[in-house]
């Protein structure tokens, strides 16, 4: 689950709106639903999911992380749009 929220983070980074060290995950999603409000729950369930993760003890199942896969792969739709857009609205 670490590896879908590191991924979104260099994603978002390459976007222009990356994560500052200081910054913790809780902080960061607040970042990340400013720039992209269409993944706005996509976003809380991934920091959510990586925060389980990363501090608890318990095992992660198969469950769990085939649901924050999916919930990545709306976070990249979500990006690849965001992108296009930009990408028009430069070229206006």
């Amino acid at each position: 689950m670490r590896y879908f929220y590191l991924s979104a983070l260099r994603r978002n980074a390459q976007q222009g709106f990356g994560r500052r060290p200081s910054a913790t995950p809780l902080e960061y999603e607040e970042t990340f639903a400013k720039a992209v409000p269409t993944a706005v729950e996509q976003a809380h369930e991934l920091t959510e999911a990586f925060i389980e993760a990363r501090y608890s003890e318990h095992e992660i199942t198969k469950d769990q992380v085939s649901r924050v896969q999916a919930v990545w792969r709306d976070i990249k739709r979500a990006l690849i749009a965001r992108r296009r857009i930009q990408h028009t609205e430069q070229e206006i």
